[in-house]
């Protein structure tokens, strides 16, 4: 994967593990734990989500798949 620095490699995603509620807080960085909650909150887009937590959009749309499944809506029926 290229980046603006040069070539890094890509950053690990959980895939298959499955918690109760939400992840641990050991599980995720402070600023990408921030980054979720406001796009969970629909306060930031994508775009300005992935730049606070030096992800790619791609990274960005994958990792907030994962935090969505893993996390009951907020909202009342």
């Amino acid at each position: 994967m290229y980046r603006k620095g040069g070539w890094s490699l890509p950053r690990p995603v959980w895939h298959g593990v499955r918690w109760q509620g939400s992840l641990p807080p050991s599980a995720m960085r402070p600023e990408t734990r921030e980054a979720m909650e406001q796009l969970f909150a629909a306060r930031w887009n994508v775009p300005k989500a992935a730049d606070f937590c030096n992800l790619t959009w791609k990274e960005m749309k994958i990792t907030f798949s994962e935090y969505c499944r893993l996390n009951p809506p907020t909202y009342k029926k």
